[in-house]
């Protein structure tokens, strides 16, 4: 969303508002913005003193409207005056995934108060609610900001693949970062880990017992610049709300490997980019190791390319915002 912000913010005034700590961005923040600084998994007193300090920042600022981006922004909006205007932005399905007893309560909350929900994705819905989604908008996203090297299919002409990578949060259910390791070990080569998360401290006592190198490098910022064009990037998330690792991957012509799983079929990728069954996947890795196998079609990344232009979708949001 910070993509979408710096252009947004040239179209009207707008403040970010961080709840949780966390490693700085990618994209930096050019707008005005503020940080509440709760601690990740801090507990009720923590969250109860941000809702607090969130409420009175608010009512300094004396916004037209609110967009919150997540479960943590709308648990503060329930909270807030309901002069206050809201919109919604469904990232992921199903939200609130581990806290769906809070879940259950607050989302019929702000299903009422939302002026309008949107999404990223149009294969996503309202979960926890019967409320239809009002509008689909993309992620913005500007290879221009990622900051890396693309490669020409050229370029990539008998290279094989020759290491793995893993990008995003060290989480399970949903990233399974351990499938992306198991891989690695079946097909026998390095992998490494860029992010960070519980899962961290049990990969790296099972890396410990494999022959494989295992290297984990935590946050990395422009990670794009540090993942050799012989590297293959594997996502393979339980499920995804857009999937911005792969898109990423896509836009900078990368090779990637994803799970089988409707999120990403949707991008039409090669059959050979798909991991339906992972012994399956390394013995076809294994006998055709070609990164030409895993490289996204042209085709794809145009249309991702047009359909993420951040100033384009900018102006999708200024519409939205100034029709409620």
């Amino acid at each position: 969303m910070k993509t979408l912000a710096i252009e947004l913010s040239l179209l009207r005034e707008l403040v970010i508002v961080g709840i949780n700590s966390s490693e700085p961005d990618e994209v930096p923040i050019t707008c005005t913005h503020y940080e509440l600084g709760r601690r990740n998994k801090s507990g009720m007193i923590s969250t109860i003193r941000s809702i607090l300090r969130f409420r009175a920042l608010i009512e300094k600022l004396k916004p037209r409207a609110i967009i919150v981006n997540c479960a943590l922004a709308e648990l503060f909006a329930v909270f807030l005056p309901k002069r206050i205007r809201i919109v919604v932005v469904e990232h992921v399905n199903p939200a609130w995934e581990g806290r769906k007893l809070l879940g259950g309560l607050i989302r019929p909350l702000i299903a009422r108060r939302a002026s309008k929900v949107t999404a990223v994705s149009d294969h996503l819905h309202f979960s926890h609610s019967c409320r239809p989604i009002d509008l689909v908008i993309p992620n913005a996203q500007d290879v221009n900001l990622i900051g890396a090297r693309t490669y020409s299919n050229e370029y990539y002409k008998s290279m094989e693949v020759r290491s793995i990578a893993f990008i995003g949060r060290l989480v399970d259910p949903q990233k399974r970062p351990g499938l992306a390791l198991r891989i690695a070990q079946l097909a026998q080569l390095p992998i490494t880990f860029y992010g960070d998360g519980p899962e961290k401290f049990k990969l790296e006592l099972e890396a410990k017992s494999l022959s494989t190198n295992v290297s984990f490098r935590g946050f990395v910022r422009s990670v794009w610049s540090e993942i050799p064009p012989d590297c293959l990037v594997i996502v393979p998330s339980l499920y995804e709300g857009d999937g911005l690792v792969a898109t990423e991957a896509i836009l900078l012509n990368r090779p990637v490997a994803v799970s089988d799983i409707p999120e990403f079929r949707r991008f039409s990728l090669k059959e050979s980019a798909y991991i339906s069954e992972v012994d399956m996947f390394v013995v076809n890795l294994k006998s055709n190791p070609s990164i030409e196998s895993f490289i996204p079609p042209r085709e794809l990344q145009v249309r991702l390319s047009s359909e993420r232009e951040p100033k384009s979708l900018a102006v999708k949001w200024d519409a939205l915002l100034s029709s409620i």
